[in-house]
């Protein structure tokens, strides 16, 4: 979740105001990156992912510990830190119950799983793992809240 606040504080690169301070919170970071809109030396500042560049370790990290603790859900391998998003996602999805799935998507987001499901849901692919009513009771949920 990024939320844009604008406030009166001195800009690290040339002292002015009107700020806009961006706090990034990050499965339980929290980043602050301050840029001043009228700031040239500011306009070359890193995007907000380059800043907080530890947040995506710290997203596989939360996954695996997710699914480690969840091993009835994904019983087929004993590598649960090998296991990419998308087999947790769908193993998730279709065993898991309500609490999983909303801790999943504290952990990567609504639209990321959203976007997940939807490519592996995509009709121009051959085999799609989900059972029938989880694909269609997704397909609703995603279209409404994500």
């Amino acid at each position: 979740m990024i939320a844009m606040i604008a406030n009166l504080v001195p800009c690290r690169f040339c002292k002015g105001l009107f700020l806009f301070q961006i706090f990034a919170l990050f499965f339980g970071g929290n980043y602050t990156l301050t840029v001043n809109a009228n700031c040239k030396k500011s306009k070359n500042i890193p995007q907000i992912s380059k800043t907080c560049y530890n947040t995506n370790m710290k997203k596989k990290k939360d996954i695996h510990e997710f699914i480690k603790k969840r091993k009835h859900l994904i019983w087929w391998t004993k590598n649960w830190d090998g296991l990419d998003d998308e087999a947790i996602v769908e193993a998730v999805l279709n065993y898991g119950d309500w609490d999983d799935v909303q801790e999943l998507f504290d952990i990567l987001g609504i639209k990321r799983v959203a976007e997940i499901f939807r490519k592996q849901t995509a009709p121009e692919r051959m085999r799609c793992n989900y059972r029938s009513d989880i694909k269609h009771y997704f397909n609703l949920y995603f279209n409404k809240h994500a």
